[in-house]
């Protein structure tokens, strides 16, 4: 394993160690999805809000977007609110994640393809 990969490995360990928890989807009720890289991902993306939707009907999705990829998902019907991410700012990011972390979601999905430390960071406080 490359050098990069164990420190991220390391850090992905160290700050999301929390203990295990059972849970069943069916009785989740506030699911957040983060997705905040380019627009064309976010496009692709957009198939997984209507299947959760037809497969938990009553679940509430929010998604933590990207200010550059939300207006992809702003008319969305299967999305019932957005959070902006300002990606290369913690700071502007801070109200929102905080504010996310108030909500206190059962499920958070995180669809980037590899380990970033802003996206560690987002969910340790999230």
């Amino acid at each position: 394993m490359k050098k990069n990969k164990k420190i991220k490995a390391f850090l992905l360990k160290l700050l999301t160690n929390k203990r295990k928890i059972l849970f069943d989807i069916k009785k989740s009720k506030n699911v957040l999805v983060l997705k905040y890289d380019r627009i064309g991902d976010m496009v692709v993306t957009t198939p997984i809000f209507r299947e959760l939707k037809k497969a938990y009907p009553s679940i509430s999705i929010s998604v933590l977007a990207s200010k550059e990829n939300k207006d992809v998902i702003k008319n969305n019907p299967y999305i019932d609110k957005i959070y902006t991410n300002y990606k290369n700012s913690i700071f502007n990011d801070l109200p929102t994640l905080l504010k996310l972390r108030k909500k206190s979601f059962d499920v958070c999905i995180e669809l980037e393809h590899s380990v970033i430390p802003h996206a560690i960071f987002r969910l340790k406080i999230i």
